[in-house]
């Protein structure tokens, strides 16, 4: 076990994309070492221990990452808010991290960044059994993943046009 194991840090996409849960600053600085450019922070402001402020000082400021922060709860999941965070994933440079407090929301926009830039849904859903993500033992999270894959499957897709 490495110290990044307790942050549940998994590249998940070959060395473009990984997931992890909350971290201390010595977990983050191994992050950036490991080659960690950007991340994407999901967690919302009325998380316990969660001070936005200094999560982003650093990262952008410490340790010269990119910083987006998009907040993501079970309570408001919406089909915006999935696409607000395809948007600011897309926009960062890579290799991205995508972090929440258990990398379980991190697993579940990852999914949701994978199929906006091409990946087919049913590939989608076989990565999250393969890198073992806990999203869909969340029914919010799997109810919000799913609805946004069935909306970008080809035969939805056709059936638009």
């Amino acid at each position: 076990m490495t110290i990044l194991d307790s942050a549940n840090f998994q590249w998940v996409v070959d060395k473009n994309i990984c997931i992890s849960g909350a971290c201390t600053p010595e977990q983050a600085k191994l992050m950036a070492k490991e080659g960690v450019k950007s991340v994407l922070f999901l967690r919302t402001d009325s998380e316990e221990g969660v001070d936005t402020a200094n999560i982003e000082k650093m990262y952008a400021e410490q340790l010269k990452l990119n910083f987006a922060h998009i907040p993501v709860a079970a309570s408001k999941l919406s089909p915006e808010l999935a696409d607000r965070c395809v948007k600011a994933a897309a926009s960062l440079p890579q290799p991205l991290l995508i972090q929440c407090q258990s990398a379980t929301r991190a697993g579940a926009v990852l999914l949701l960044f994978l199929v906006s830039q091409g990946m087919k849904p049913s590939d989608a859903h076989a990565l999250a059994e393969t890198a073992k993500l806990e999203f869909p033992k969340k029914p919010p999270l799997q109810k919000w993943v799913g609805e946004y894959l069935s909306s970008k499957s080809p035969a939805k897709q056709s059936a638009e046009e």
